[in-house]
């Protein structure tokens, strides 16, 4: 038996011509998870005006269903909530790592003005990519948009799975099974980009009367976090697709704990402990805490209906009382069992 390579000549979406879906003849089976055929119109191959292609990648937009078919069939389902709830994540981590290298590099300067600018342009900006991306996505000019359904993790690494015909040749079926959840990050970090330089070059005049704050470190480290983000992103898009709820709660906690662990070690260096309440930072990553840990809260998809899960939202407020009650909570007897001194010491330690 002679195996022959054959590909599928690629149409941009919409161009493609009309035909029934389902015409394609279900013995011509395409080799691989994600190889596929389309129904091209003709007037006499075959009878009802339809032909199979060779098999090859689908169109953009398109998918194979994998119920048994071969089919190149379009991608017309409204997104589920789910989606949705990605593209929050995509924002939030923008926003989580823009704040902290904010914070990081601005720790011990005084002035609460610019940092509070630059935070409330960090959530603007993020906003607005957000806000376009949507846009963007098909249907264009709407807040809803049409997506294939994701199936599996490997749905989003197809270049993994393209099948060898003679154990020699390849064929290769590589394109974007899980349209447009894929792109539709880096359309935003583009989006975000525009924004940001945007939105900080109007502020910089502003900034620039507080270099005693602000300073052009911060986005020298922000311009080198994030590519490091972009590619996270690029390589384990599919694995936090279905991970994204529980590690947006595992990062709230973690975040949370360094916080209470900060306040306790403070505690003791001014006269009054309330003082601490004064810190930019405590507000910042006390709000951030408590944004990621709703946010993971209303993305658990599998747990209940959303307004079970917006019923759970008040629970995160515990994030702002904790601070309040640990300033009257003291660790000492158990720091002294271990031989510490003190708290601030193990701190430091």
């Amino acid at each position: 038996m002679i195996v022959r390579r054959v590909y599928m000549c690629c149409h941009p979406k919409g161009t493609l011509p009309r035909c029934t879906p389902g015409s394609v003849i279900p013995a011509l089976d395409c080799p691989g998870r994600y190889c596929g055929r389309i129904s091209i119109a003709s007037n006499a191959s075959s009878p009802d005006g339809c032909y199979a292609s060779t098999c090859g990648a689908c169109p953009t937009g398109y998918r194979v269903t994998g119920n048994g078919s071969s089919e190149c069939l379009p991608c017309s389902d409204p997104a589920i909530l789910r989606d949705y709830f990605f593209l929050g994540f995509v924002c939030l981590v923008c926003v989580g790592v823009r704040l902290a290298v904010v914070a990081v590099s601005t720790i011990g300067k005084p002035g609460w003005a610019p940092k509070t600018v630059l935070g409330i342009i960090t959530v603007l900006e993020n906003a607005l990519a957000m806000l376009f991306t949507l846009l963007i996505l098909e249907p264009q000019g709407s807040l809803a948009f049409n997506s294939c359904r994701v199936v599996q993790v490997s749905d989003f690494y197809p270049i993994f799975y393209n099948p060898s015909e003679d154990y020699v040749h390849q064929l290769h079926c590589t394109y974007e099974v899980v349209y447009p959840l894929y792109r539709m990050i880096f359309v935003y970090f583009g989006f975000y980009l525009v924004h940001h330089v945007l939105l900080l070059s109007v502020t910089v005049p502003f900034m620039w009367g507080c270099r005693q704050t602000f300073s052009l470190s911060t986005e020298f480290v922000w311009l080198v976090a994030l590519p490091v983000v972009i590619a996270v992103f690029a390589v384990l898009a599919g694995l936090l697709y279905y991970i994204f709820d529980y590690l947006t709660i595992l990062v709230a906690v973690g975040g949370f704990s360094l916080v209470s662990t900060f306040h306790q070690a403070l505690k003791y260096t001014f006269k009054n402990p309330f003082e601490v309440f004064s810190s930019f930072e405590y507000w910042m990553f006390t709000l951030v805490c408590m944004a990621y840990a709703a946010f993971g809260i209303l993305s658990l998809t599998g747990a209940g209906t959303i307004s079970f899960r917006a019923a759970l939202l008040p629970t995160v407020l515990a994030l702002f009382l904790h601070p309040i009650v640990t300033l009257f909570a003291s660790p000492q007897p158990y720091l002294s069992s271990w031989g510490i001194p003190s708290y601030h010491e193990f701190y430091q330690h």
